[in-house]
């Protein structure tokens, strides 16, 4: 095995009546009916700390997730190893959903970006409850409705010719998608992620980050990019 499992699986059903994000949880409308857990009864709340591995496609089929709490980066693994960011995911967000109707296994991974928080649901279980839930139906085909806008626009950005140009409208994506109310927005990727989305070289992305750190548009850290959203709208 590749990799190891070192996330801690709490059983915390109390959790659920004040969940953070269950008016956007595509399986919210299953968590209590007539307020007891007549459904869902695998659910499972997942803790991780950045960096850790949640799900890979070796575990293909088995789960549904939807993030509580963090960011998580959805990245594609290389056959020698590495791992090229796609998009990352925040509080609302599911991965594993199409896992419900197709068997094909995709070289994808999931790994915590921050410390995370996440509902583990088994796909089998969804899968039986969803010809009964004409909601929860619906809702699933939503959330698989905007990955071909998320590709969409992922591939609008890589479509400018200057990299400075390719990463700073990634920039305000990401902006846009995780700001949430802050002033400031923390994108915990580095600069190889950047340059893995954004289809440049890792030298390219640095020397881009370090222009826009001098125009005022972000502040380099460790691991970690401070971006001032208003900076990146007015531009």
């Amino acid at each position: 095995m590749l990799y190891k499992y070192p996330t801690k699986l709490v059983k915390d059903f109390d959790a659920i009546l004040n969940c953070p994000v269950r008016s956007s949880c595509v399986i919210a409308s299953e968590c209590f009916i007539n307020g007891t857990l007549e459904n869902l009864r695998t659910r499972k709340r997942v803790q991780s700390k950045r960096q850790e591995l949640i799900w890979c496609f070796n575990e293909f089929g088995n789960h549904v997730y939807i993030i509580r709490s963090g960011i998580t980066a959805i990245s594609m693994l290389g056959k020698d190893g590495s791992e090229t960011v796609l998009e990352i995911l925040s509080p609302g967000w599911a991965f594993g959903l199409t896992n419900l109707f197709e068997q094909e296994k995709r070289p994808l991974i999931a790994r915590a970006c921050t410390c995370l928080e996440l509902c583990r649901v088994s796909a089998h279980e969804i899968e039986k409850i969803i010809p009964k839930s004409p909601s929860l139906a619906k809702k699933v085909i939503r959330k698989l409705s905007e990955i071909p806008w998320m590709l969409a626009c992922q591939q609008e950005i890589n479509a400018y010719p200057l990299a400075h140009d390719r990463i700073k409208k990634l920039l305000q994506r990401l902006t846009e998608q995780l700001k949430d109310g802050n002033e400031e927005v923390q994108i915990p990727l580095t600069h190889n992620d950047i340059a893995g989305m954004t289809g440049v070289s890792r030298v390219t992305a640095t020397r881009v980050l370090s222009i826009l750190e001098k125009e005022g548009f972000v502040s380099l850290g460790n691991r970690c990019i401070r971006l001032n959203p208003e900076a990146i709208i007015r531009n």
